[in-house]
This record gives C-alpha cells, structure tokens and sequence, in this order.
C-alpha cells in the first residue's frame, strides 16, 4: 500500500534498481515509462525567490538526479539574497508574461508554482491585482507549463506542474488526483 493507502499502477515500493548509501540510484534521474531511468531533471520553480522557494531551490540543486533548477520571480516579495550561494538561473519577471514564462520553462521537466501575492489585507486593499497575480498567474503557468516550449526538449511530454493548496496544508489527507 502506498502513503495514501492507495496502490498506483506499476509502482513497485523501493523502485527499480539498486540504491547507493545515500539512498539515491546510480545516475539519478526518474523513472521513465519503458526504458528505465531517464537523465537527469531540470526543475522550474515560480516564485523561487521566496522564503519556501529559495529553501526548495537549495534542497533541489544539493540532489544528484536534478540537473538544473531555474526560478522565476518578480521580487515583490521574495528576494536575491534569498537566493545566495545556490547554483540556479534566475529569471527576473512576473508570471503574468507569457514570453518569459516561455523562457523559463523550455526543456524543463518540472513546474513548482509557489508564486502569489500573499496578503489578506493587501487583496482586500487591492483585490484586482492579487487576482491577476495569483489566479491569473496560475493559469498563465499552466498554459506555459504545457504549451510547446515545454515539450520540445527530448520531444516529452509537458513538465508536471504542482501547486500547494489549502487543503494539503491544513492537515487533511490529499493525494493528487489523476
């Protein structure tokens, strides 16, 4: 049984492969569909420049099987120094631009969406602009994550793209649904 007591098609518990002393497989990577273990991933994180995404980016670029981790952010209300000594490509905008987003995500293989004005009274104060940055900006990101500048690298399919939510958060059992 998997964590959430569910069993998903082809999942063996431990995986394929033998593991090194770490815990991580020879090569890195993650699985692939037939062939056995793709290269390794390149991670794009929205809103990386933040407290959680700057910490997430650290944690990413320390592990063997990501290759490369590129963050998008506006700084408004994250930071560079936030971003100090961890080896990422930054790309300095909002995700309401659809060229950058673009940008970012080509040959990526994973979306993290942390990117959000996140204030209750700042969108009360001024509740169009946190529309437009966190639900407008979330659909700008899923359309970038599977539109073609994503797919091209290696002809794959589109990165996954995950996003916390209120109900995984507060204690609740979620599991993604497919």
């Amino acid at each position: 049984m998997g964590r959430f007591g569910a069993r998903r098609a082809g999942f063996r518990p431990g995986g394929a492969g033998p593991r090194l002393e770490s815990g991580h497989r020879p090569g890195g990577g993650i699985p692939g569909p037939a062939k056995g273990w793709w290269a390794a991933v390149r991670v794009v994180i929205t809103g990386g420049a933040g407290f959680i995404g700057a910490n997430l980016a650290r944690e990413l670029t320390a592990r063997p099987e990501v290759a490369e981790v590129r963050v998008v952010d506006d700084l408004s209300t994250g930071s560079k120094a936030n971003l100090a000594g961890v080896d990422v490509t930054l790309f300095e905008g909002t995700i309401l631009d659809p060229a950058l987003l673009d940008a970012a995500f080509t040959g990526a293989d994973a979306v993290v969406h942390l990117a959000a004005l996140p204030s209750v009274p700042r969108s009360v104060a001024a509740p169009l602009a946190s529309h437009h940055a966190n639900a407008t900006g979330t659909l700008e990101v899923l359309e970038a994550a599977a539109g073609p500048a994503a797919c091209t690298w290696r002809r794959r399919p589109p990165p996954r793209c995950t996003a916390p939510t209120a109900s995984c958060r507060s204690g609740s059992r979620c599991a993604p649904r497919r």
